[in-house]
């Protein structure tokens, strides 16, 4: 699955993959691995997702982030 213009460096698209310890998200432009807290950020969850019985959170179930918009949360992570 793809995530166009969504990379919190660089605005390039992202991809989920997975390899030995799991999935994950990364940039195809500058190769910046997501973080959970990005990735949480961005709304979208990795490929590992479906294994450990995450799901993607609705707006302000962030914690620290409870009602914070997404651009707003995406200032504080960059």
């Amino acid at each position: 699955m793809f995530w166009l213009k969504s990379c919190p460096h660089c605005a390039g698209d992202l991809y989920d993959a997975r390899d030995l310890f799991g999935g994950y998200l990364a940039c195809l432009q500058c190769g910046h691995y997501l973080s959970e807290l990005e990735e949480l950020a961005v709304g979208c969850m990795s490929a590992a997702a479906p294994e450990t019985g995450l799901t993607k959170p609705e707006a302000g179930e962030y914690g620290v982030f409870a009602g914070l918009e997404q651009s707003e949360i995406l200032e504080q992570v960059s």
